[in-house]
């Protein structure tokens, strides 16, 4: 959310589609179509080690299979704090 390339663009692409109800997978398939998984992680790692000047530690990343999706309806409270936390992203 914080690149001004192309992730950006992609993600609020994702929360667009997310606001039209787009089940989050098909959302984030649609945004980040051709993005793949391993370059996404290691942008983000790269970014966050930079930005945040921190250590860096290497976790191993599961697979796919291995990874248990779970979705569920937030609370309200949950999404009001949510978009008030992107909103103030959007505006930098």
């Amino acid at each position: 959310m914080h690149d001004n390339g192309d992730y950006r663009r992609r993600f609020f692409q994702f929360l667009e589609a997310l606001t039209e109800r787009v089940p989050a997978q098909a959302a984030w398939a649609r945004a980040f179509d051709g993005a793949a998984y391993r370059r996404l992680a290691h942008d983000y790692s790269e970014y966050f080690r930079r930005e945040m000047d921190t250590g860096f530690v290497s976790v191993a990343v599961p697979a796919a299979a291995d990874v248990v999706k779970q979705e569920r309806v937030m609370r309200a409270d949950e999404t009001r704090s949510l978009w008030a936390r992107l909103a103030r992203v959007k505006r930098r």
